[in-house]
């Protein structure tokens, strides 16, 4: 499902939103690769569910799916019911966020999140 926000409703400067991502595994390395970015604001309701689109040169070997809740069709685009956009279209929304003083919170996990989702977008560029 696709959640339309406007800018007038995304969150402010200092307001709480927590996030999670999930994560696949890609080629023979196992490689991990944001598969799924959630933001929800403080009140509980979600304002981002991006499902990532694979680059054309990687290969899921591995869903993950105990652990993520991904399944194949989540990410394929002509199978997937889900909102489908490059990585690079989430980094830019949660740069967008920093940007505007949004406060991320969220599991143990964070930082190592934010860190990956940073790092993957910067060595896909």
């Amino acid at each position: 499902t696709r959640l339309m926000i406007s800018e007038e409703t995304l969150p402010k400067n200092g307001e709480l939103v927590a996030i999670d991502a999930e994560f696949i595994a890609l080629n023979k390395e196992g490689t991990r690769a944001v598969a799924r970015v959630s933001c929800v604001r403080e009140d509980g309701t979600c304002f981002l569910d991006d499902y990532i689109r694979p680059s054309n040169s990687d290969t899921v070997s591995d869903y993950l799916t105990a652990w993520s809740g991904i399944e194949a069709a989540d990410l394929d685009p002509e199978l997937s019911t889900r909102h489908l956009i490059s990585l690079k279209g989430t980094y830019l929304k949660l740069l967008y966020l920093l940007q505007q003083g949004v406060i991320f919170v969220g599991c143990l996990r964070i930082k190592c999140e934010i860190r990956c989702i940073y790092s993957i977008c910067r060595d896909s560029e």
